[in-house]
């Protein structure tokens, strides 16, 4: 797929109307497209309620993807290719049933007609032919005209479809005329069932409109819908790949239809009328987003903004956070430095204060009660950068000088250079006492604006996960330092973990002698188990006098990678000083690291990248479900394709029960939770313990290295 033009393209159809795609497969194809929020309007039919067994929503919110459910209604049987498309209404409401069933009716009948005629006008062609439909046959409910003049160049009557409809529209003849309701009527109940109206490709409307009274402009018609309620029109349109039989070109109808009609409407829409007709083997096939508008232009207008208020404000923040992350990407690749794993994992809460909590404007950056945002670990700036950029405080060819010498964005947040920033802050975390006095001076003067800070707590390197902050601890305690003992996990790092990463400590707290590990359920647990915590579970933690035996306290920022050294578990030594010892074998797996996010983690490594020579990468997926998850998301072939040799899940070569078993004098690098003798293979085995993507390095090295950040 193409990349497109544009990120909203809202003017496309599937196969329940004259598309060539599912519903599943145009929605697969925006998110492969990078498309943001895609409409599917088919002609005339309910909008679609169910993708692969899901709300139609939820499985395009799945993908990434904003769907609009809409419906394109053709009107007025005096005035070809007036057609209204609507939004947001209750599509259970009578009208919409009723239409459905009126224009079918009317449909089919005028459709036999209309090839009685070209029958006896020569064109042979039959009603069964338009049914079979090229191989993809419809029933008679799902028949469109358009179908009938791709039959018709399929015969060879016509070089295109639309060519032959051009000749059938043209004769007089051929001028079978359907059932279709008045554009007013379709206005008026759109707004009764809570939508709104966009006339769809104005320009395909001939020029002048002839009315049974008289004949008038195409524009004195379009202002008469206008009048009559009308909310938008389409203005960014693939005219060009169309019927469309005037002189003017797409861009020059786009500039006409803006100038005269945007100050008349609540909306001016674009799309490119996607059919998927690059499979009927259309010459200029119309492509996703090619037409349509900015993610700027549709999230600026309020009523757009309320059509997709319903899929929830949360996945507009989502898509607006994915584009700031891509400025973070922008930004260290132009200065080839910077703290990307710190502005990355504040990203989300970055993007939710500056586009939905906090009163700021780049045209008031100055503004006396705008709200202050300060990063009180001055490092994370890209994070502050990405949502300025994003915002609109200076033109994103700026981030390509990303700590450049007098850059207006320097390695750490400079007030004097940028507006929005609000206070120079570095790595010392002074931004929050910054914060404090900002705050208290608010109160004092009795301004109503509002401080934020955000301070640089629970973040786990680049390269480090769970792993090497449980393997670090075991050799602080030793193997035996918490024998017949509990061991507590708390804190904003352990907060921040993934259930997967959790649990790869939890499982390794027996290495340390432990009897269990403990952690405060949370939402992510109950989002986990697939429950609601009741109070008893949220009262589930620590109490505040609780008098432990033994704390130990840890900056999450301190930690690096960490291998365990043979043979023992809690021998642990920094993997930069183990660096250059070659290996001979890989193994990711086991109870400890063989879930779905060990083997992405290892994947992200090796991908584009091959195993080193003489060197054997074993992957083994700890169960069959995370063996199928993680073969449907690609990342097996990523691993395979590195060329590492996957087996059938288990415990597999942790405990020497599968191939890949080690002999006298061999070396590997594994995730196993141990490293006894033996246990991999002979007695004279070296087994180092470390973390998926810290085994995923050494296997692409050849050697043990620190993973790349």
């Amino acid at each position: 797929m193409k990349k497109p033009n544009y990120t909203i393209d809202l003017h496309c159809h599937t196969n329940r109307s004259d598309g060539a795609d599912t519903p599943k497969e145009l929605v697969d194809q925006a998110a492969e497209a990078g498309m943001k929020v895609i409409a599917i309007t088919d002609h005339d039919v309910r909008p679609v309620k169910t993708i692969d067994g899901m709300d139609a929503v939820e499985y395009a919110a799945s993908k990434g993807v904003v769907l609009l459910r809409g419906i394109e209604i053709s009107c007025q049987t005096t005035v070809e290719d007036c057609h209204i498309v609507c939004f947001g209404c209750d599509w259970n409401d009578p009208f919409f049933e009723e239409l459905e069933c009126r224009v079918v009716q009317t449909k089919i009948k005028s459709y036999q007609e209309l090839i009685e005629r070209l029958n006896a006008a020569g064109y042979k062609i039959s009603w069964e032919e338009v049914l079979e439909n090229d191989g993809n046959p419809v029933e008679e409910e799902q028949i469109q005209k358009k179908m009938i003049f791709e039959l018709l160049s399929r015969k060879g009557y016509f070089p295109s479809w639309s060519e032959a409809k051009i000749m059938v529209k043209q004769a007089p003849e051929f001028g079978v005329q359907r059932e279709k309701p008045d554009p007013l009527e379709v206005i008026r109940e759109a707004h009764r069932c809570g939508g709104v109206a966009i006339m769809a490709h104005p320009y395909l409307i001939n020029e002048p409109v002839s009315l049974p009274e008289r004949e008038i402009s195409r524009e004195e018609y379009i202002r008469r819908l206008i009048e009559g309620g009308l909310d938008g029109i389409e203005a960014c349109y693939s005219y060009e790949k169309t019927s469309y039989a005037g002189s003017m070109a797409a861009e020059a109808i786009e500039l006409e239809v803006r100038s005269r009609y945007g100050n008349s409407v609540r909306l001016i829409s674009g799309g490119s009328d996607y059919h998927a007709d690059a499979k009927k083997g259309a010459k200029s096939p119309r492509l996703l987003g090619e037409c349509g508008l900015t993610h700027e232009e549709f999230f600026r207008n309020p009523v757009f903004r309320g059509l997709v208020a319903d899929i929830g404000r949360v996945l507009n923040l989502k898509l607006i956070a994915v584009e700031c992350r891509k400025n973070v990407l922008r930004m260290i690749r132009a200065g080839g430095h910077g703290h990307v794993g710190g502005a990355l994992s504040a990203m989300d809460i970055v993007t939710a204060l500056y586009f939905d909590k906090m009163n700021v404007s780049p045209e008031e950056a100055d503004h006396p009660d705008r709200d202050r945002f300060l990063l009180s670990a001055g490092h994370k700036c890209l994070a502050q950068y990405a949502a300025l950029a994003e915002k609109g405080y200076f033109a994103k060819e700026v981030m390509d000088t990303y700590g450049a010498l007098g850059s207006k964005i320097p390695g750490h947040p400079d007030m004097h250079k940028l507006p929005g920033v609000e206070a120079n802050t570095g790595a010392l975390g002074h931004g929050l006492s910054i914060a404090a006095g900002m705050a208290m001076a608010a109160k004092l003067e009795r301004r109503r604006y509002k401080v934020y800070a955000i301070c640089g707590d629970g973040e786990l390197p680049e390269g480090v996960m769970s792993k090497d902050v449980i393997l670090r601890l075991i050799g602080d305690l030793g193997a035996d330092g918490a024998t017949y003992r509990a061991l507590e996990f708390t804190g904003s790092a352990v907060k921040n973990m993934s259930i997967a990463s959790r649990t790869t400590m939890a499982n390794m707290a027996i290495e340390a002698g432990a009897k269990c590990a403990l952690f405060t359920p949370d939402e992510k647990t109950a989002e986990y188990c697939e429950i609601e915590l009741n109070d008893y579970q949220k009262s589930l933690k620590g109490d505040e006098d609780a008098k432990y035996l033994r704390t130990i306290t840890y900056r999450a920022e301190d930690f690096v990678p960490v291998m365990a050294c043979p043979s023992q578990v809690d021998k642990i030594r920094d993997t930069s000083v183990l660096e250059g010892t070659p290996i001979d074998q890989v193994f990711i797996g086991s109870c400890t690291n063989g879930r779905l996010e060990d083997l992405q983690a290892a994947a992200e490594v090796l991908k584009g990248k091959k195993v080193a020579d003489y060197v054997k990468l074993i992957v083994t997926p700890a169960s069959r479900k995370i063996y199928l998850q993680a073969s449907k998301m690609g990342i097996l072939d990523t691993l395979a394709e590195a060329g590492a040799m996957i087996t059938h899940p288990g415990c597999g070569l942790c405990c020497g029960r599968a191939g890949g078993i080690l002999s006298d004098g061999e070396r590997v690098v594994a995730t196993n939770n141990r490293n006894f003798l033996g246990r991999m293979g002979t007695s004279k085995v070296e087994i180092y313990l470390a973390s998926p993507k810290t085994a995923a390095a050494c296997a692409v090295a050849g050697k043990i290295v620190t993973p790349e950040v």
